[in-house]
């Protein structure tokens, strides 16, 4: 079922442009997660589901309490919860996968990257020639048939990274016209996040895995030189690109209405300094645990204070914390790959919202994260 999220979300975000809401997406993930959950109790994997029923319902507790003198949904914030939630059930069933099977449930899990991939590339990539929908209004900037374009790129820096990796292990040739690809759709999503996934990734892969081979002095000048020439065609494309789709001049309008703040989150900071009236107004429980009712300053570190207090904060960046350490003290090639897609994917979710609350991106970053339990070389 792992191999087909992404043309169900496509599937799914067609039906909601054109105001009908099927719950295709909703319905198969949550029977997804339902058999995920029941694998991990055949598994022996017991405590960590009391642990996640134990913590929604101190949320649930907080919330019946709270709601006596104001109207907070539950349904909306368990729904918001269990996104970030479901990363964490998903890390353990990889893991486990792992543990069971060593490297031989690798390719299957390569197949769920490539698969999932290849359909954000081309409804992306087809979006041009009138397939899909526009991400800004009439901008050059595409998000396919998917409904959630932050969603979409979240999930595109988390899958870049990982396929980048591998095609820079398969040939260089191949790693060179894929980057050339990767940043096309990173123009076309026309999203920060997708632009920032893109870029960084494409240049810090090859620092991460370095070769052993020494090579000819010349011949690596020589291929500097080739290099730094393709790099300046590169930029002046990707520069008339981006000015063609319309994000510049979006960017402009935001950089007048506040300067460079404003520009890199969007305006975004506006929304915290109101919502954050509330959350520091309230009581010792509800900064402990949050105020709930799915509030959103798309900015998902904000996001995670508002709704889940302090107790969520240390919950969820302890999650990521643990993963990067893990990953650190491997010393591997995927080990660093791992380290630097947490970092970027942080970073990019300090920026913007429903990255770390994605239903589109939780198998990614699960899946990453566990990469670095194959005992070898992968």
């Amino acid at each position: 079922m792992s191999y087909y999220l992404m043309i169900v979300d496509s599937l799914n975000g067609f039906f909601l442009e054109h105001g009908t809401d099927l719950y295709i997406s909703l319905l198969y993930k949550n029977i997804w997660i339902a058999l995920i959950l029941f694998r991990l109790l055949q598994c022996g994997k017991v405590g960590i589901v009391y642990l996640l029923m134990f913590y929604i319902s101190i949320i649930y507790l907080n919330l019946s309490l709270n709601s006596v003198n104001s109207d907070i949904p539950f349904t909306s914030t368990f729904i918001h919860l269990f996104k970030f939630l479901s990363t964490i059930i998903l890390f353990f069933y990889f893991k486990s996968l792992i543990q069971i099977h060593g490297i031989r449930i690798y390719p299957a899990f390569k197949n769920i990257f490539l698969y999932n991939g290849l359909v954000i590339c081309i409804s992306i990539l087809l979006g041009p020639f009138g397939f899909g929908y526009r991400q800004y209004g009439d901008t050059w900037t595409f998000r396919g048939f998917f409904y959630a374009g932050n969603e979409l790129s979240g999930a595109l820096l988390l899958i870049v990274p990982f396929m980048l990796y591998q095609l820079l292990k398969f040939s260089r040739k191949y790693y060179y016209i894929c980057s050339l690809i990767f940043l096309l759709i990173g123009v076309l999503i026309g999203t920060k996040t997708g632009l920032l996934a893109v870029l960084v990734s494409i240049f810090a892969i090859p620092y991460l895995v370095k070769k052993n081979a020494k090579t000819h002095l010349l011949v690596r000048y020589g291929k500097f030189l080739l290099i730094l020439f393709l790099l300046t065609i590169v930029v002046y494309m990707v520069y008339t690109a981006v000015e063609s789709s319309g994000i510049f001049s979006r960017w402009e309008f935001m950089f007048s209405k506040g300067g460079i703040i404003h520009l890199i989150f969007s305006g975004r900071n506006q929304y915290w300094a109101i919502e954050s009236r509330d959350f520091f107004d309230a009581d010792f429980f509800n900064k402990l645990l949050g105020l709930g009712g799915n509030r959103t300053v798309e900015m998902d570190i904000h996001d995670t204070v508002l709704n889940y207090g302090y107790v969520g904060i240390l919950i969820v960046y302890g999650f990521f914390l643990s993963r990067i350490i893990a990953a650190y003290r491997y010393h591997t090639q995927i080990g660093k790959v791992v380290v630097f897609t947490n970092i970027l994917f942080l970073f990019a979710s300090s920026l913007s919202g429903h990255l770390i609350y994605s239903a589109t991106a939780n198998i990614f970053l699960a899946l990453n994260n566990s990469l670095i339990y194959f005992d070898r070389k992968i």
